[in-house]
Order: C-alpha cells, then structure tokens, then sequence
C-alpha cells in the first residue's frame, strides 16, 4: 500500500508541474473533504484489509503445507 501513496504523490506531483490549475486542485480538494467527513469509505476499506489479509494468509497456510510435504 505505501507504494500506491508513493505512486500517487509522485503523479500528483509531476501533474502540477506539467499542469498547474488551481481550480482543478481547489475541486479535488473539496471532494476529498467531504469523502473524509462522509466515512462512507472507511468502514469499505476496513473491510478490504481484513478481506486481502485473510487471504494473504490463506495463500501463505497452503504454501507451508505444500513446502512440508514436498
């Protein structure tokens, strides 16, 4: 996940050189104070890490019982 964050500030960076509207920042920003006073997305989110560990160690538990009887 900290790549993503990474991935975005670089591309977020490199549009705002290439690029520089402040109306269109000034619209993303509104946009994302109101996704983070809504918290509509977070309990999805929530839901999403537990979901994609589940399964991260579902995948791990099959490759330690194929590691130990091979």
């Amino acid at each position: 996940m900290t790549h993503i964050v990474l991935a975005y500030c670089i591309l977020h960076n490199f549009l705002r050189s290439v690029d520089h509207d402040p109306t269109m920042l000034d619209e993303v920003d509104r946009e994302l104070a109101e996704e983070y006073q809504d918290g509509g997305n977070t309990q999805q989110i929530e839901d999403d890490y537990k979901h994609d560990c589940n399964l991260r160690d579902e995948i791990t538990n099959r490759m330690w019982i194929d590691y130990e009887n091979n």
